[in-house]
């Protein structure tokens, strides 16, 4: 899943905490699967922080770095 198909591009002047959060709970709701962030500057005001244990897998891809998160991880926070 594309997190630019969420919200405004990354153009680090907006920011995009709600917009990888909104485009993670679709993934998240849709089964899970890869959360891929195209190149650009991503911009946090506060971080994204997903403390609530994965009941999918998900693996967050973009610019040659992919982190995976098991179905069953406890926390991850993105700033």
């Amino acid at each position: 899943m594309l997190v630019d198909a969420f919200g405004p591009p990354r153009d680090g002047v907006t920011f995009d905490d709600a917009t990888v959060l909104t485009a993670f709970n679709a993934l998240v709701a849709s089964g899970g699967g890869q959360l891929v962030f195209s190149a650009g500057d991503y911009y946090f005001d506060t971080g994204v922080e997903l403390t609530d244990a994965m009941a999918v897998p998900i693996e967050f891809v973009g610019n040659g770095t992919v982190i995976n998160l098991e179905a069953g991880a406890t926390g991850f926070t993105l700033s």
